[in-house]
């Protein structure tokens, strides 16, 4: 009969509001289905973070590449050091390489005999490029950074000694860490000098 009345009352039972069992279940559904969309938010941005790290580091091993592969292809010789007297001074290695380009002369031709010297090395880091022109050369002195999170610069010479080498392989492995993530990418460079005598 009480249920009946309840019944029949309806807009009255309504306005009582609802039980607590009612609310219980119901701030369990909305933490449930919060938890849910900050699980889904969260992923989506470590994903997005992943990938945007990838990318970084991708684009800056493609530029070393690039930087890398157009100056040595240039090259005539590879050098003990460079300079032969002052400093600082840079000696060919595992981990530096010091070469020898033809100059670059005003009509666009290269010199058969002035060189400029090309010089990459790792500073803290920073993957550097070193040019020091002739002064008949187009070229301009400077230093710059080919950039930057490299971990590991190697070369490796086809010749027992680099300084007869024909062709070098350059192993860069370039790293970034994001959010306590690190992402490392190895690249690897084979080139024959275009110049050599």
């Amino acid at each position: 009969m009480n249920d009946e009345l309840r019944m029949m009352n309806y807009g009255e039972w309504d306005r009582r509001g609802v039980t607590l069992p009612e609310l219980l279940v119901n701030m369990f559904v909305f933490v449930l289905l919060g938890g849910v969309i900050a699980s889904i938010y969260l992923s989506s941005g470590r994903f997005t973070g992943n990938e945007q790290l990838r990318i970084d580091v991708d684009v800056s091993a493609n530029r070393v590449l690039t930087v890398m592969d157009q100056t040595l292809r240039q090259g005539k010789a590879v050098l003990a050091q460079y300079p032969t007297s002052g400093s600082p001074t840079y000696t060919t290695g595992d981990t530096a390489l010091v070469l020898a380009l033809p100059s670059t002369l005003v009509n666009g031709t290269l010199s058969a005999t002035d060189e400029d010297a090309a010089v990459f090395y790792l500073d803290n880091g920073e993957l550097k490029l070193m040019l020091d022109a002739h002064a008949n050369s187009t070229r301009t002195d400077q230093t710059r950074t080919i950039t930057t999170n490299v971990r590991d610069l190697y070369f490796r010479y086809n010749t027992t000694s680099p300084t007869s080498a024909t062709a070098v392989t350059a192993t860069i492995t370039t790293e970034k860490t994001v959010l306590s993530r690190p992402y490392t990418q190895a690249s690897i460079l084979n080139v024959t000098f275009r110049n050599h005598p």
